[in-house]
């Protein structure tokens, strides 16, 4: 069940179960203004409508305001770095999941089981099990030789769709290759810093990676790596290309599909 879902049925029936009872409350202490104070129960009941539409509207609106300052805080937006493409200057972050939206490749959808440990860490199942694209023992079923496919199709780039604003989409492993070679690329306040040729820059958080229920190589108390994925495919169809950052400098190198990254998306100009 998607999260959106799961939330609107949540509401729904929390409002079911204790609508009764609130109502019930407000009637009572309306039953004890009309005593103590000699009010009409004609305003006591205009005060309790009143009293219940602006709790309902404080319930219901809240969770909506929160959710799109969080989107809104961390929707990205095109930089123009002298390059072949603009780079969005966030991750993609939905709102149902707004902390560590890590991605299998070739697929939308980032919510794995995912389980809170109290950190604000979110734990979830990367695996060829849990991968779409597979048969879940590892076997692919499609973008392989079968189907001759080496780039993401539309359908399956999580970056397309995200934002009606802009015509985002995954880059490729040349226009990764392009932000490497062409940029200037500096580590400071624990993230990296881009600089394109023509002096705009992005900034990149070394967030890591997902394996199996893990995280590897990136924590939000000890973060380490780069790792994004391109819609690339590897010459191993059970890979496929994502930036990464490590001892030897950013660079390209083939992943397994089923890990679980984070996306950097790009606009054509």
């Amino acid at each position: 069940m998607k999260a959106k879902t799961a939330e609107t049925l949540g509401v729904v029936l929390w409002f079911m179960l204790t609508g009764p009872i609130i109502l019930y409350s407000f009637g009572f202490a309306g039953s004890y203004l009309v005593e103590l104070l000699g009010w009409s129960s004609f305003l006591i009941d205009i005060a309790m409508m009143l009293a219940i539409g602006v709790i309902w509207a404080w319930i219901t609106v809240t969770p909506i305001v929160v959710r799109h300052m969080i989107r809104g805080h961390y929707f990205p937006k095109p930089v123009d770095l002298g390059l072949s493409v603009s780079w969005g200057d966030a991750n993609l972050i939905p709102s149902e999941i707004p902390y560590y939206p890590y991605y299998q490749w070739g697929t939308k959808e980032n919510d794995h089981n995912w389980k809170d440990d109290g950190r604000r860490m979110r734990f979830a199942s990367y695996s060829w099990y849990k991968y779409p694209h597979s048969d879940g023992k590892g076997d692919i079923k499609k973008y392989c030789a079968a189907d001759g496919l080496s780039v993401l199709l539309p359908e399956d780039d999580c970056a397309v769709g995200f934002d009606k604003k802009y015509a985002w989409r995954m880059p490729t492993i040349d226009e990764a290759n392009e932000l490497i070679r062409d940029c200037n690329w500096r580590f400071e306040s624990g993230k990296y810093v881009v600089t394109g040729p023509n002096g705009n820059s992005i900034t990149i958080e070394p967030e890591g990676y997902f394996k199996g229920s893990g995280t590897f190589g990136g924590d939000p108390l000890k973060p380490k790596s780069v790792m994004l994925w391109t819609s690339s495919l590897a010459p191993d169809e059970k890979c496929a290309y994502a930036l990464m950052t490590g001892t030897d400098g950013p660079h390209t190198e083939a992943i397994e599909r089923c890990f679980g990254l984070q996306v950097r998306p790009v606009a054509n100009k």
